[in-house]
């Protein structure tokens, strides 16, 4: 789908639509990563009349053009709210599922790290001390 080898819903038993990939910003960092992971580090083909790329990093206009034939990718945190989108489970494992992060069958998902500078104030070492 994300290479257009994939280009109608059909061809993996659903409805006979075309799919739309609706692709985030390159300024994403969910788009290196899925570009990284799940593209194995290949390009995204060239925008087109079924392959959108946002130029823009936004998510809820993203969710909202995905109508019945459409596909995208975005963080948990983003996507488990809305009422318009479903997440799509990967090997019978939701990532809303609490105990996800510590499931290595779960293929699509990245650490975050907290940074500071060398030289910091006593309460942010409380607070990386909680971290």
């Amino acid at each position: 789908m994300y290479q257009e080898k994939i280009i109608n819903w059909s061809e993996v038993g659903s409805d006979d639509l075309p799919i739309k990939v609706i692709n985030r910003s390159a300024k994403s960092g969910s788009y290196n990563f899925f570009q990284d992971v799940v593209l194995l580090g290949e390009s995204f083909p060239p925008d087109s009349s079924n392959f959108i790329t946002y130029q823009t990093d936004v998510t809820t206009p993203i969710l909202r053009e995905l109508n019945n034939n459409g596909i995208s990718y975005t963080t948990v945190a983003q996507a488990k709210n809305q009422t318009t989108v479903r997440i799509i489970p990967i090997n019978r494992i939701s990532p809303v599922d609490q105990t996800t992060p510590n499931n290595d069958n779960y293929p699509l998902s990245r650490s975050v790290f907290l940074a500071v500078q060398n030289q910091t104030s006593l309460a942010v070492k409380k607070f990386l001390e909680l971290a």
